[in-house]
């Protein structure tokens, strides 16, 4: 069944053939420029403008079901395509919206949820991008990159701004003071005050972890180090029951960085629904 879009009170859904029409008619307008640009080329582009991958774009315009996940994909689809209107890119539903089904589009929790999907996916190139040069005297550079991690959490502010005529001034404060808060955890030694109230030791351990060792695991390190015991006790702490014997912890594939990353989303977790409770809270639960 195709996504619906409820906008001003009215039913749409995605268009493959009018969405088809757009990327042909703007592949026409780049080879008017004088460029070599074939559909191929905008599958990748449109994904890096996105933060999609170039598969997501290709199934969005070929056969199938498969449509843009909210309204802010379809407002960002629509800039990218120079397209002012993004309701041209969908067609009226011939079902009337079923009133017991929330199919209502909340432009907040859509904003909401992806300013928390960009922050994941910073902190999986962060973590990765870090690179480690050994120099002719044996001494280990560590290279974090960071005036670039800076301009891509400037990146993820533009986002909450581009939607802020869409949402209330609340939740764009809300999500820049997070935002700037991370943004003082990898730009500086220290941990912002707001994340430290949102986080657990485990984050601390495992941000330690990180910094001491980069881009190794714990399989080449000695029982006696002081990193491979912080290690053994993180993992033991998370997976009590996975290893019975110390010796296992060194056969196991996990990095620093997977403990950093999984850490950071518990704390991003705790984070937003602290802070939006009205879209992400689950009754019932521990």
């Amino acid at each position: 069944m195709a996504k619906e879009y409820l906008i001003n009170n009215t039913t749409y859904t995605f268009s493959k053939e009018k969405f088809q029409d757009a990327v042909q008619d703007y592949i026409k307008q780049k080879r008017a420029n004088g460029e070599k640009y074939v559909t191929s080329s905008l599958y990748f582009d449109m994904a890096e403008a996105l933060n999609v991958s170039a598969e997501t774009i290709r199934k969005w315009y070929g056969k199938g079901n498969t449509s843009p996940a909210d309204i802010g994909l379809l407002h960002s689809i629509a800039q990218f395509l120079n397209i002012k209107d993004a309701t041209s890119l969908l067609d009226l539903s011939k079902e009337e919206p079923k009133m017991e089904k929330e199919i209502e589009i909340n432009p907040d929790r859509d904003v909401v949820k992806r300013v928390f999907q960009e922050l994941i996916d910073f902190v999986d190139w962060m973590v990765n991008d870090i690179s480690v040069t050994v120099k002719e005297n044996g001494a280990k550079y560590i290279d974090e990159h960071r005036d670039v991690r800076f301009n891509k959490l400037l990146d993820i502010h533009t986002i909450v701004d581009k939607f802020a005529l869409d949402i209330k001034p609340s939740t764009s404060k809300k999500l820049h003071n997070i935002i700037l808060a991370y943004t003082e955890n990898v730009t500086t030694p220290d941990v912002s005050s707001y994340w430290d109230r949102n986080t657990s030791e485990e984050y601390y351990g495992a941000r330690w972890l990180l910094g001491m060792v980069t881009n190794n695991d714990v399989s080449k390190y000695n029982t006696g180090d002081s990193e491979a015991e912080e290690w053994e006790n993180y993992i033991n702490k998370i997976f009590p029951w996975e290893y019975e014997d110390d010796e296992d912890y060194y056969y196991i594939p996990f990095t620093y960085q997977f403990a950093y990353k999984r850490e950071f989303a518990n704390t991003l977790i705790n984070i937003f629904r602290n802070e939006f409770p009205e879209y992400f809270a689950f009754d019932g639960e521990e």
